[in-house]
């Protein structure tokens, strides 16, 4: 996550966050605050915990905006499902999937999202 916020590209700032474990969100929150300081602008009320967390933090941003997938692969399509829905641009981490059946749908996915061409946000 630290790349993506540190890449140069204009004025990158994490405004969400969503994990399982409350631990780990407020480890990442508290080092990623440390490194990056006012481009970590996430309060309490931007992050969330559980399996639907993910499209509570997505649902925090604007078509066009980009979502961080960080997560687990068996996570990624579902969450990169709701991202499409939503018009936001996508960054996942690598592995994208866990078993070829998941590269097949994934690729749907990603036409899927060419064809939506969000509005906003990043060229493209």
């Amino acid at each position: 996550m630290g790349d993506a916020i540190s890449c140069g590209a204009g004025s990158v700032k994490l405004v969400a966050m969503a994990d399982l474990f409350p631990d780990r969100l407020q480890g990442s929150h508290k080092a990623l605050t440390k490194q990056f300081g006012d481009r970590i602008d996430v309060p309490a009320e931007r992050q969330f915990l559980g399996f639907d967390a993910y499209r509570k933090a997505i649902d925090c941003l604007r078509p066009g905006d980009v979502a961080l997938l960080t997560t687990h692969a068996a996570f990624r399509m579902l969450q990169f499902e709701y991202a499409i829905e939503k018009g936001v641009h996508v960054f996942m981490e690598k592995d994208f999937v866990a078993d070829p059946g998941g590269v097949q749908r994934m690729l749907r996915l990603g036409e899927a999202a060419d064809k939506k061409k969000p509005q906003g946000g990043l060229p493209g």
